[in-house]
């Protein structure tokens, strides 16, 4: 647990029930949560389920970062007019 974390009384480190389940709380900005809330709804699935998949697609890119490659967007993938534009990622 980061300083920053303590200071805000974050539970990173959560509890973990007997089936290996860590169970976290978390505290959103309203729009944030709404965001959320709303993918879950567009594919079906809960919540929970999306926060997993929102981290893994995080724990990904900071993999690919960490190995040297690129995030890119194809835009109009396989038309004529097909552009690549780099994802500038801050640290």
């Amino acid at each position: 647990m980061s300083a920053q974390d303590r200071a805000q009384g974050s539970n990173v480190g959560g509890t973990t029930n007997t089936d290996g389940v860590v169970r976290l709380s978390i505290n959103l900005a309203a729009d944030v949560a709404a965001v959320l809330r709303r993918w879950a709804e567009a594919k079906h699935i809960s919540v929970t389920e999306a926060v997993r998949r929102a981290i893994a697609i995080w724990n990904f890119i900071e993999t690919e970062k960490a190995n040297g490659n690129t995030i890119a967007i194809i835009e109009n993938s396989g038309r004529p007019n097909q552009r690549i534009r780099e994802v500038v990622l801050i640290d």
